[in-house]
């Protein structure tokens, strides 16, 4: 039994396949966040660049197009990263909004998977980790 399943593995390497019989000269990525997700195929479409998409959602595409993906990635989290911040305590949240304030910040709060973030922009973030490092 030892000698089939030693055979089993040494075929799979051959092949490029892991021991589950899937190819493994694909690199894959997935943003966690549906909506960027979304937005992630629609670029790799826009841009012609060859994916598939496994169950669990996870974008797979060539090693070859790596620097094209990652392009388009970092592309994407440029123009949606909106820094933020949350808080498990409501008091440290209170207190935090009222620097905001005090400061003249303005920021949003964000619901994401039912917590409240606090939201700003990038033009104030400076400002807003002299906040961070004064409490």
């Amino acid at each position: 039994m030892r000698f089939f399943i030693v055979i089993f593995l040494l075929a799979a390497a051959l092949t490029d396949c892991d021991a589950w019989g899937k190819y493994t000269d694909e690199n894959g990525f997935k943003f966690f966040d549906a909506h960027l997700q979304t937005q992630f195929i629609n670029a790799l479409k826009k841009e012609g660049i060859p994916f598939r998409l496994r169950e669990d959602g996870t974008v797979l595409y060539s090693p070859k197009d790596d620097a094209r993906v990652s392009k388009a990635r970092a592309s994407m989290l440029d123009e949606s990263f909106v820094p933020s911040v949350h808080y498990e305590d409501q008091n440290f949240e209170k207190r935090f909004i009222e620097k905001l304030n005090s400061e003249e910040i303005k920021f949003g709060i964000e619901l994401r998977e039912g917590k409240r973030w606090i939201t700003w922009s990038k033009q104030d973030d400076q400002r807003v980790e002299k906040i961070f490092k004064s409490q």
